[in-house]
């Protein structure tokens, strides 16, 4: 009922020790299921890898705020004027002064591009920073118009990584579809968000 795959749930509960009581069977359930997922733990973090950062994904899985979270994390590290942001995200009323402020508090700049010759020249003009991240406007999985021309802005100036950000609280199929339907993109990995929600 929780959206757990049978073959998963089955595969651990045959293995579930004996004995243990419903908090220790949580406990090893939950301990099995983090041995098990595969995390980028060991590659150095984006800001000791430098390059262009593209997130993206579906509307409302928290893409500006990852941006933003990213983007004060390297600033932190290595100062504001190794960072900058873009954004492709004009759609929303509130995206870009969402993101605006959160690039004011940290001191570094932000470039807004309304198309793929934009997004070109705001590469090009913060070609002098280690760290552009790139946030992108949020798209449905069942748009692939939308997602056609998101390909089209990363096309002009290909990110060194693209990131798929999917919100930990959404169900396996509304994931896998979103997984599907990106995957007309390409990216390199996964970021999840709201896990305080999931």
């Amino acid at each position: 009922r929780a959206g757990y795959s049978p073959a998963l749930s089955r595969a651990i509960l045959e293995r579930l020790p004996q004995g243990l009581d419903a908090q220790e069977s949580m406990r090893w359930v939950i301990d099995v299921l983090e041995r098990n997922l595969r995390t980028d733990a060991a590659l150095p973090p984006l800001y000791e890898q430098g390059g262009i950062f593209a997130l993206i994904g579906a509307t409302g899985v928290g893409k500006t705020t990852t941006a933003a979270k990213l983007a004060g994390l390297c600033a932190q590290v290595y100062g504001p004027a190794s960072v900058g942001l873009i954004t492709l995200d004009t759609y929303r009323i509130a995206a870009v002064e969402q993101l605006r402020t959160y690039a004011q508090i940290i001191d570094v700049p932000l470039k807004v591009a309304m198309s793929p010759e934009e997004y070109q020249d705001a590469v090009i003009a913060m070609s002098d920073r280690d760290v552009i991240l790139v946030d992108s406007a949020g798209r449905s999985q069942r748009d692939a118009i939308k997602i056609q021309e998101l390909k089209g802005f990363f096309a002009l100036a290909a990110p060194h990584e693209t990131h798929l950000v999917l919100s930990s609280a959404s169900s396996e199929r509304v994931i896998n579809q979103a997984i599907d339907r990106f995957s007309d993109i390409g990216f390199d990995r996964v970021i999840f968000t709201k896990m305080d929600e999931a």
